[in-house]
């Protein structure tokens, strides 16, 4: 599944979109923007709580993939806790 959250479709109705990030890619690279979709409470928490700019290039817990270098979302994930 693609996921873009600029898409009509998915302004429209998020939450199957939601449902399936969820359940198949918690850490989604998000290529055309640079960015990380972050979809499981516990992931984004860890990422909220140990967010630095140095290491995700932002300054309120908006990591850039191209931050964590070419293994992207999966080293991200790597160390992550599973809930």
């Amino acid at each position: 599944m693609k996921y873009n959250p600029a898409a009509p479709e998915v302004k429209e109705n998020p939450v199957p979109y939601y449902a399936y990030l969820r359940a198949h890619a918690p850490v989604y690279h998000l290529e055309d923007l640079g960015w990380l979709a972050i979809s499981r409470y516990a992931d984004v928490d860890f990422v909220l709580v140990h967010d630095s700019p140095r290491r995700t290039g932002s300054r309120a817990g908006s990591p850039r993939a191209d931050s964590f270098g070419p293994a992207g979302a999966h080293r991200a994930r790597a160390n992550w806790p599973t809930p």
